[in-house]
């Protein structure tokens, strides 16, 4: 059995924290993967890790993070991903004298979508000094702005099946599909590399991933009314 290791994501934030993927195959050309965070802290006056986690819907397409104040900090930055995923997506980087919130607004925010998002704070920049991250805190998007939604609320989702994964090529999703609906490939970083519209409703949407490199990636499926599910695929040349 070979057992080999690849380093798939460095945070340009925190240049310690990085995701490792590590891929055994047996004689039979059998493949699985597992994913590592692997995080350092400098040691100093800035490890108190942000607590106090807060989130609330502001507007329609707009979320607001809020946490304690970290002594000494100097910057925070808010990662989110998709609820369930292994995604870390930079939200935003709130700057100034420990800084405790950070208003998010996306065109795609819609009633029902759940999220985890996590904070990491600075207390110098050069060098870099880091606090440890603060732990996922789960929230689901609505539009009413008389309810925060900081806890964990049950929403419809959708749930399908993606095969082949690993796949070197085309993927297939079989789930409910409507008109108008929206499907996004991102790779670890969060970045958006590939993003389709339902043109026609059906029951299996085909996704070709050929052109992209090998890697782990999330295709998120955004449905009408809030529903939404989330798809890791392991893409191999």
């Amino acid at each position: 059995m070979a057992i080999e290791f690849e380093d798939l994501y460095v945070s340009d934030f925190c240049p310690t924290s990085f995701i490792r993927l590590w891929t055994a195959t047996d004689e039979c050309g059998n493949i699985a993967t597992c994913e590592q965070l692997i995080t350092t802290v400098e040691e100093g006056d800035c490890v108190s890790t942000p607590t106090g986690l807060e989130a609330q819907s502001v507007g329609t397409n707009t979320i607001e993070f809020s946490w304690n104040a970290v002594p000494n900090s100097v910057a925070c930055r808010v990662f989110g991903r998709p609820a369930g995923s292994n995604a870390n997506i930079t939200l935003g980087t709130a700057v100034g004298t420990e800084p405790s919130n950070l208003t998010f607004s996306a065109p795609n925010l819609s009633d029902g979508l759940s999220i985890e998002w996590r904070v990491i704070c600075a207390c110098e920049l050069s060098p870099l000094m880091t606090t440890p991250y603060s732990a996922w805190v789960p929230f689901t998007f609505t539009t009413d702005d008389n309810k925060n939604f900081s806890g964990v609320v049950e929403g419809e989702v959708l749930n399908g099946e993606i095969y082949p994964n690993p796949t070197s090529s085309t993927v297939f999703i079989n789930s409910v599909f409507n008109e108008d609906e929206t499907l996004t490939v991102m790779d670890l970083s969060g970045k958006v590399v590939a993003q389709y519209n339902v043109t026609v409703g059906s029951g299996i949407f085909e996704i070709n991933l050929e052109e992209l490199e090998s890697g782990v990636y999330f295709i998120q499926h955004l449905g009408l009314n809030g529903q939404s599910q989330t798809f890791k695929v392991v893409k191999n040349n």
